[in-house]
């Protein structure tokens, strides 16, 4: 046999190193028999004999069968894997080869059956926990439907999330006809004149922008346009230090009102019915303790009588206190507006107190702006501001202290600020000085006859004409109340307030 060459077996070394790298890098069947037939081509014209020929076929077959079945498995775990990242954890290679080939199909085979058991756990959790939160929902939707009172939320952007079913029957509107919409889309809040409140002004926005709880008595108008009256009550949501979103209770209290107007009315008759015997006791008294008829009189009954006629004055004050505060609540109040001179309606007030200034020896200074001009009010309205300011102020401050009545301009606007060296309002009581027939405790040890009604009805005309009413206090040193009214000729209207 002639010997083969010695370049010969390096060059079928090559080629057979071509054919397997084409074979893992070349996934086309086509192409590896198209580069096997180029490369048996060439073999035959290398080789010079029959027997090599042969036995070159022979070990081009082996390494063609071993390539076809090493793709074919490879393949397979590719397959596997693509399906895995598809979420199919039943995908199995089943790969049969013994080397790399096979312990990588099995690799894949058990990360395989593991993932899909790991699947099953996850599902299995899922499904609990789904669950569970169905069953808490049941129980929040439950309670939420047992309050007595309307509940909403609402997300950061004012998009109801949740509407109970008594707030869908108090205002006729169905559960998912508002959730979604924004809450001032779909349901109005009108003030007692039934003007419509602008959506800035409601409590939800002061909720959703400042964080901070906020109460509202108002009125909603129901879906049939009917209006009613509500309390409500708006608190954030807050998460990680910032506001999602706003829940708020509403409450009908239409009952209420008409129980508060049944009371006023009341108040109202009664007060009428005690005017005119007290009238006629304050008229008696007057005449036995004229001078002519005192005369007449013991010291101990001219005493008794001068008793008689203090209190039926405190009984009267009272009566009026009452009647002012009835016709405001009830809209009866007349209101007279005219053409007046602030300066000279102070110094009026001023004058039916000196008596009292001097009698409790209080320094009295009094700082006016002649440059206001005239203004349209009610004169007598007017006159209870000053009238009850100074009145309290006198009750509360002690002899030889000081009291200041101060009234300047401030561009489209009056200030009257009242200011004393009194017994001061105590911390924890300063937000209910305006509640009617409140008074803070130190105010009733230093005087037990006062009603608690003037700071009250000072408010409430305060508001009727479109101003302000504020102060700044601290106990043994003295209170400052500061009143706003605006500067405009038309400031109050001729009407039943």
């Amino acid at each position: 046999m002639k010997r083969l060459p010695n370049w010969l077996l390096p060059s079928i070394a090559l080629l057979v190193g071509l054919l397997i790298v084409s074979m893992v890098f070349v996934s086309d069947a086509d192409t590896i028999l198209r580069f096997f037939h180029d490369t048996w081509r060439t073999l035959r014209v290398v080789f010079f004999t029959q027997t090599q020929w042969l036995i070159l076929f022979l070990l081009l077959v082996l390494f063609f069968l071993f390539i076809r079945i090493s793709s074919k498995s490879i393949n397979k775990i590719v397959y596997v894997l693509e399906r895995l990242s598809h979420g199919d954890f039943t995908a199995r290679s089943n790969v049969a080869l013994s080397g790399v080939i096979g312990r990588l199909g099995s690799v894949v085979d058990r990360f395989a059956k593991k993932l899909q058991a790991s699947n099953v756990n996850l599902q299995q959790d899922i499904q609990d926990r789904e669950n569970e939160l169905k069953r808490e929902q049941v129980k929040d939707e439950a309670m939420l439907n047992s309050i007595g009172d309307g509940v909403l939320a609402t997300d950061k952007e004012g998009d109801v999330v949740l509407f109970n079913k008594v707030l869908a029957d108090m205002l006729g509107w169905r559960s998912e006809e508002v959730i979604g919409k924004k809450l001032v889309d779909v349901i109005k809040m009108v003030d007692d004149n039934g003007a419509v409140i602008p959506s800035a002004e409601r409590p939800l926005a002061h909720t959703l922008s400042e964080g901070t709880t906020s109460s509202f008595v108002s009125y909603y108008e129901r879906k049939d346009k009917s209006i009613f009256p509500v309390s409500i009550t708006v608190s954030p949501i807050i998460f990680q230090n910032e506001v999602t979103g706003a829940i708020a209770v509403v409450r009908d209290v239409t009952k209420e009102k008409e129980i508060d107007k049944a009371k006023t009315e009341f108040v109202s008759l009664a007060s009428h019915q005690l005017r005119t015997p007290l009238s006629a006791i304050n008229w008696y008294t007057e005449t036995l303790l004229s001078n002519r008829r005192a005369s007449e009189f013991s010291p101990q009954q001219k005493q008794f009588v001068e008793r008689i006629y203090e209190s039926s004055k405190r009984m009267s004050e009272l009566v009026g206190s009452l009647l002012n505060v009835s016709r405001l609540e009830m809209g009866t109040f007349t209101i007279q507006p005219e053409v007046i001179d602030l300066m000279q309606l102070a110094r009026d007030v001023i004058k039916e107190f000196e008596p009292e200034f001097s009698k409790n020896k209080h320094s009295f200074v009094f700082s006016g702006d002649d440059t206001i001009p005239p203004m349209h009010l009610d004169k007598k309205l007017t006159g209870i501001i000053f009238q009850n300011l100074l009145s309290n102020a006198i009750k509360y401050t002690p002899d030889g202290g000081n009291i200041e009545l101060l009234i300047k301009k401030e561009d489209a606007s009056v200030r009257i600020s009242v200011s004393d060296t009194g017994l001061g309002i105590p911390e924890d009581q300063k937000d209910k000085i305006f509640t009617k027939l409140f008074r803070a405790d130190n105010a009733q040890r230093m005087d037990t006859q006062g009603t608690g009604l003037g700071l009250y009805i000072v408010k409430s005309i305060v508001q009727k004409i479109g101003g302000t009413i504020g102060f700044t206090s601290q106990v043994g040193k003295g209170t400052t109340f500061h009143v706003i009214l605006p500067l405009r000729t038309d400031g109050m209207f001729k009407q039943n307030t």
